[in-house]
């Protein structure tokens, strides 16, 4: 689906009287009730539980506490038993972000999908995207900005490898926010891309420089955060223009507590920013879906992401 053209504005507001949110409220009070009735209805049940197990695994030889499947099965119980209040939230997690969510994107004239993901098969190629098996994208805000297509999306990426015993196991490669400008009339024949120095190396033995030269950016200061690798020195240069790179090294961002990396291809920026907050997440159940401190920190967040774009400028982008 292609983003909406449209601006952002000064200070967006959600309309809190829309219908769709008094009917979220009265969906909010009802799960309320059902999480207490289920809190009271497992505590009912527990010690039930807990007796039919001791009679289970009741042995002449073994006191039951010391049993260690008497544990087992209690715990084995007790997580169904949160496993099944949890729904509750979960459920309204799901509810809220499909009702509130549209509407903070809607005040940026955006798009949202809340399954959805950065188009990262359009920057397939793309040297900072780590080698995966495993991806979770979630809540997509797609939209025309400053006259640039950007997509902004929270994304997971694991990846499977063998231990010394021959068991698969999965490891985190990357969690944070992914952004993906599409600028207009912009073509890059080459590939560029900027790694944090202390990737680089993983960076290397995963394959992920073949084809790349470092790009020697003359910035003292530059090189000892980050280092610029291309195709192309030529376009890299011009890409990496001086206050690029000054964006780059000084960056200085509410949601960047670590460094950023960043690939210029395809006609595309794609921007990795690894965070370890979860953004755009619904306020605790007890708190009204109306409430507006909470929809305004959505808001917040939305324009911090769009922030980064503003620190980089990339729609104003200096190539050949």
């Amino acid at each position: 689906m292609p983003p909406m053209s449209a601006q952002q504005p000064v200070q967006p507001v959600t309309r809190l009287d829309a219908p769709d949110l008094q009917m979220l409220e009265d969906y909010r009070l009802r799960a309320l009730k059902a999480r207490r009735d289920r809190w009271v209805i497992s505590a009912a049940v527990m010690p039930f539980v807990v007796y039919a197990t001791v009679r289970f695994v009741e042995n002449p030889d073994l006191l039951f506490w010391k049993n260690i499947y008497f544990y087992m099965l209690v715990g084995m119980a007790a997580f169904i038993l949160f496993h099944w209040i949890g729904g509750v939230r979960r459920q309204y997690v799901e509810d809220y972000k499909d009702t509130v969510l549209p509407m903070v994107a809607a005040a940026f004239n955006f798009r949202y999908l809340r399954n959805g993901g950065v188009p990262l098969s359009k920057v397939t190629d793309a040297a900072i995207i780590p080698p995966y098996t495993t991806i979770k994208t979630e809540d997509l805000f797609s939209g025309d900005y400053k006259g640039a297509a950007v997509y902004v999306s929270e994304l997971d990426l694991w990846q499977r490898y063998e231990t010394m015993d021959n068991k698969e196991r999965e490891k985190e490669v990357f969690s944070g926010l992914a952004i993906l400008i599409e600028l207009p009339r912009v073509a890059f024949s080459g590939h560029t891309a900027v790694f944090p120095r202390n990737y680089t190396i993983s960076a290397a033995l995963q394959g992920k420089l073949r084809g790349l030269d470092h790009i020697d950016m003359v910035d003292p200061y530059f090189e000892k955060k980050y280092r610029a690798y291309g195709t192309d020195q030529m376009e890299s240069r011009f890409v990496l223009h001086p206050a690029m790179v000054e964006r780059i090294e000084r960056l200085d961002h509410p949601l960047v507590p670590g460094k950023v990396s960043v690939a210029f291809i395809n006609g595309c920026v794609l921007v990795l920013v690894p965070i370890r907050q979860n953004l755009f997440e619904p306020p605790a159940l007890a708190i009204p879906a109306t409430d507006a401190d909470s929809i305004r920190m959505l808001e917040h967040e939305l324009q911090q992401a769009l922030g980064l774009v503003d620190a980089f400028e990339f729609y104003r982008p200096q190539v050949p």
